[in-house]
């Protein structure tokens, strides 16, 4: 099943599995597609699946904060040598993007405009395809790690966005 499921991603050699709900790469795993153990997968909970991005490895992963409809701040996130968790308990690191790229802001703009709802904050990370095309992996607005160290004001923004609209 999973093997039909990725034939819709086009070219993959692999996948990243994840439960819908979850924080840190909890139970999130990397598997080739031609992996034997790819058909023993089982799940208690829905999970996503995503084409791994060899990109997460080479050039990180982006993500943009939205705060009030507006960009508050952006980080990379740098995964640890020999994983694609950008995860610190996993040997990640995080460092700011000062200045986003208007790229990236209009990666944004189109998928927040189509998002049925428009949501009070959120986290929203990119990656670029193996052809150097940028896209949205997920749009995080249950319960986003939030990297408000990384914010101008430490956060204050967010606090601001949080009162208007409560």
């Amino acid at each position: 099943m999973l093997r039909d499921t990725a034939r819709d991603f086009g070219e993959v050699n692999e996948l990243v599995i994840k439960p819908q709900v979850s924080a840190g790469s909890d139970r999130t795993l990397r598997i080739a597609l031609n992996s034997s153990s790819l058909s023993t997968i089982e799940s208690t909970s829905p999970m996503m699946i995503q084409p791994f991005l060899e990109s997460i490895c080479s050039e990180e992963e982006l993500s943009v904060y939205i705060f009030g409809g507006k960009v508050s701040h952006s980080i990379v996130k740098h995964p640890a040598k020999n994983d694609f968790r950008a995860i610190l308990i996993f040997g990640g690191h995080i460092s700011t993007i000062h200045n986003p790229t208007d790229e990236m802001l209009n990666v944004i703009s189109t998928r927040l405009t189509a998002c049925p709802v428009h949501p009070i904050y959120a986290r929203i990370d990119m990656a670029r395809d193996n052809s150097g095309v940028l896209h949205v992996m997920e749009l995080e607005i249950i319960e986003p790690f939030l990297c408000l160290h990384h914010a101008s004001g430490n956060g204050l923004s967010f606090v601001r966005v949080v009162l208007n609209e409560c």
